[in-house]
């Protein structure tokens, strides 16, 4: 049984001895490094062939490394001489490019020595890999190499805790300069499969940020849960607009246009002029369901706008707004005020006369508090004065 023999360390004593100096011509400026001959071959492939044989090289003593920094390739000189390596910031910069040297110049010794930086970098000082160096050591290394894997893992850790303090914009702006192999690893391992509706049509949206805006998939996501373990959360009785609103609002912070964006097509509430309206409410609804709050607030402001822009709502629009909301939001009583302030009943007889038979099917509590309201105004006569829309806001904390 045979073993491979370990090269012995070269001593002090013998490297002296060694009037064999190699020239290694480094960086765009040519810097110049004169190295004892028997150290490069001994501890890198690259040279060792490089410096033998019927080369240019091996006749000139001179080996050019155009595309290598001098400072980089430094460290490798400084660890030849004394195994060591010296100390660097926790950046990581140095210690990838160190790492990425050691893999080009076939120095196995001092490759692992540069893995040892960077995992210390990496996993133990927790830095978070830049994305320069995501960049760099995916243009030089082999798809299975180790420390692809451990930029992959780090990096991950970093945007699951980042996710609370920075915005969605600003981890999307980042993730777009990331490498697409990386990419597709970190997608693979970072993002959750939504299936919504009947159909199950399916979302992929980064875990992270899920968890991030909704406890409901804080929970579903964590601990010994189906979903924790599978990926995949499903929500068959939600409407998949409604949720793509949700997914578009958590990646741009921005709500669409309900009228323009969402009304112009196939309507989901029938041939309604206040669909933007009922689509604001489902909207509404289901950021109560997935306990989102700051989703819920966006779409409440956005809501209580649009009933204060508008005249009084559609008798069917009041009937689905009862019966969706709880009784004690007052976004009942925005309605009850606007349809107070604006209602013109003669208008009910227009058209084919279905506002007058809706009149029939309108909540007892509408009726009540319209009532009330009417009275109020009469009483305080403060129908001149706008609706203050602050008012129904309800600003989180």
């Amino acid at each position: 049984m045979s073993s491979k023999k370990k090269t012995a360390p070269m001593c002090f004593s013998a490297i002296t001895r060694d009037s064999n100096f190699v020239t290694v011509q480094v960086g765009a400026t040519a810097i110049k490094h004169y190295i004892h001959g028997s150290l490069l071959t001994q501890h890198s492939e690259y040279f060792k062939k490089a410096l033998n044989g019927p080369w240019k090289e091996s006749k000139e003593r001179l080996v050019v490394l155009e595309d290598v920094e001098s400072g980089i390739f430094g460290i490798f000189v400084d660890w030849l001489y004394t195994q060591t390596v010296p100390n660097m910031d926790i950046t990581g910069d140095n210690e990838i490019k160190g790492y990425v040297l050691g893999d080009r110049l076939v120095a196995p010794e001092f490759r692992h020595a540069m893995l040892y930086e960077v995992t210390k970098c990496l996993v133990t000082l927790k830095a978070k890999p830049e994305v320069s160096n995501v960049v760099y050591a995916y243009a030089h290394l082999t798809p299975s190499d180790p420390v692809l894997r451990l930029m992959v893992d780090s990096y991950s850790s970093h945007f699951a805790r980042e996710s609370s303090v920075s915005s969605a914009q600003e981890q999307q702006a980042i993730l777009t300069q990331l490498p697409h192999e990386f990419l597709v690893t970190f997608a693979s391992e970072n993002v959750v499969m939504v299936e919504v509706g009947p159909d199950l049509t399916k979302f992929y949206v980064h875990r992270a940020i899920l968890i991030k805006h909704s406890e409901y998939f804080k929970k579903a996501l964590n601990g010994p849960w189906k979903e924790a373990e599978e990926g995949v959360v499903r929500l068959r009785d939600v409407d998949c607009d409604i949720f793509e609103i949700f997914v578009n609002w958590m990646y741009t912070q921005t709500l669409p246009n309900f009228e323009k964006d969402l009304c112009g097509g196939q309507r989901r509430h029938g041939d309604s002029r206040d669909e933007g309206l009922l689509v604001r409410l489902d909207a509404y609804i289901f950021s109560d369901r997935i306990l989102a709050p700051k989703f819920r607030q966006a779409v409440r402001i956005d809501l209580v706008d649009s009933l204060v822009m508008f005249d009084a709502p559609c008798y069917n629009t009041v009937i689905y707004f009862f019966a969706s909301s709880s009784s004690d939001d007052s976004i009942l009583d925005l309605i009850v005020e606007v349809h107070c302030r604006t209602c013109m009943p003669d208008l009910d007889k227009y058209g084919n006369g279905d506002e007058l038979e809706l009149r029939k099917q309108l909540p007892h509590d509408f009726l009540v508090r319209a009532m009330v309201c009417f009275a109020k105004m009469r009483d305080n006569g403060w129908t001149e004065i706008d609706i203050d829309a602050e008012e129904y806001y309800e600003w989180s904390p």
